[in-house]
């Protein structure tokens, strides 16, 4: 579905996960309500925020964007910034900064389906009782 504002694509999506969710209980012991395989495009992103009724304020969406940017950890075992700007290459140096290849690959070719960022790292999550929710991001430009 195609809506004009993050709002509009937060209602509707809210919507199709309490007529057609699930309830699973989490590994945590916690209840939630989960609806597969929902996407929802939204024309302007930026328009809108914070969301009404999400519980955000700018302050706090704005501490949030610092740390989904910044490869800083700033006192989590890790942060979406730190998986999306240093991953680890395979002896374990934090090299790659996913974000700034992704944002070259989208200026070099628009189209391209191949702008994908993960925050999972194998050798260390798979030991982990905390690990990543957001485990991959799709980057499309359309």
């Amino acid at each position: 579905m195609k809506f004009k504002t993050p709002e509009m694509a937060w209602h509707w999506l809210l919507s199709q996960i309490e007529q057609h969710g699930d309830l699973v209980r989490t590994e945590d012991g916690q209840l939630t309500k989960e609806c597969l395989n929902l996407m929802a495009t939204v024309e302007d992103p930026r328009d809108g925020w914070p969301l009404p009724g999400s519980n955000w304020n700018l302050e706090g969406l704005n501490r949030y964007s610092e740390q989904l940017l910044s490869p800083e950890i700033h006192g989590f075992d890790y942060t979406y910034g730190n998986r999306l700007r240093e991953y680890p290459d395979t002896e374990g140096q934090y090299v790659h900064d996913q974000l700034k290849y992704i944002i070259n690959r989208l200026k070099d070719n628009p189209t391209t389906r191949r702008a994908i960022a993960i925050t999972w790292i194998p050798d260390y999550d798979i030991y982990n009782k905390h690990v990543p929710c957001l485990q991959s991001v799709d980057f499309l430009y359309r």
